[in-house]
């Protein structure tokens, strides 16, 4: 987010897109950083996985800004 706590807000966006169910991300930390994960470089991964993940993403985003959560 331009403002607020990236880590929290990250958390959070995780957690929605694991609520989801359309696609599986996971997260770590790194440098006291929330950080998202997505495993892109497998080989069963196809551009239309990505181009879901891009759309759930965008849609968890503008819902969580919404809702003001963070």
């Amino acid at each position: 987010p331009k403002k607020g706590d990236a880590n929290k807000f990250n958390k959070l966006l995780v957690e929605a897109v694991q609520q989801d169910g359309r696609i599986f991300i996971s997260s770590t930390s790194l440098n006291g950083n929330f950080t998202l994960r997505f495993a892109c470089l497998a080989f069963r991964t196809h551009v239309k996985t990505v181009d879901t993940l891009l759309k759930v993403l965008k849609e968890k985003v503008r819902l969580l800004k919404k809702q003001s959560m963070v």
